[in-house]
């Protein structure tokens, strides 16, 4: 349970004055700039708990922008993993086309036509793409013998700069009863070389969940796995 007795007198102030919730919030990378500025600034102000943040977001996200981080707004520790994955998705120019490497992008031997582009996120900040390709490429999930798709109107840009990430289903299995049964397959580290975004929401689109409490991890089948 989370604590807010070392609040500082002007945070005590603050929570009387200023109101708690956030702006909402649907996905639309226009309003992102304005709803993260938001939610910083009354998190210094007021003192906000990782846990009372979590609750915040609960209430402010709606449509593209809750889907996309619903199984995590859960508990206070996965904060810092729910504002990364909002501000990747939703926070520049990215979050509305599909991107991918260009190290991929030559290992799967792809050619389109080039189209200059410029990403542009939080802070002002922009990054040219002068060589970025618009191609095309099939996507399926791990295994033999599984449906491939053909994704569309990907761009491709010199490096995404995503962290590492990596899963062990065998302990989740060991540890969450509903996940026993699940055909999970785990992962070493890697970075992601391919951002599935809105214009591909066809792919991630949840058409199935397993959970069982708040406190636990939601397993989501996509078309993908």
């Amino acid at each position: 349970q989370e604590q807010t007795h070392d609040l500082s007198r002007s945070q005590k102030s603050a929570r009387q004055a200023v109101s708690a919730h956030l702006p909402e919030f649907d996905g639309n990378p226009e309003d992102w700039s304005h709803f993260e500025a938001c939610f910083e600034e009354t998190t210094k102000l007021c003192g906000y708990s990782d846990g009372e943040n979590v609750a915040r977001l609960r209430q402010a996200l709606k449509g593209k922008a809750l889907k996309a981080v619903q199984s995590r707004l859960r508990r206070g520790e996965h904060l810092s993993e729910i504002m990364e994955t909002l501000r990747n998705t939703f926070g520049h120019e990215g979050s509305s086309i599909t991107l991918t490497e260009d190290e991929l992008c030559h290992e799967l031997q792809l050619k389109g036509a080039k189209k200059p582009l410029c990403l542009s996120w939080t802070g002002g900040q922009q990054r040219e793409e002068n060589e970025s390709m618009e191609v095309s490429l099939n996507v399926s999930a791990i295994g033999n013998n599984k449906r491939s798709y053909r994704m569309q109107l990907v761009r491709t840009v010199k490096k995404l700069d995503l962290p590492e990430q990596s899963i062990n289903c065998n302990q989740l299995a060991a540890k969450y009863k509903h996940l026993k049964s699940l055909p999970l397959s785990s992962f070493n580290p890697s970075a992601p070389k391919l951002i599935i975004a809105m214009d591909h929401y066809f792919f991630t689109r949840p058409l199935k969940t397993i959970e069982r409490s708040m406190e636990e991890p939601v397993a989501t089948k996509t078309r993908l796995g």
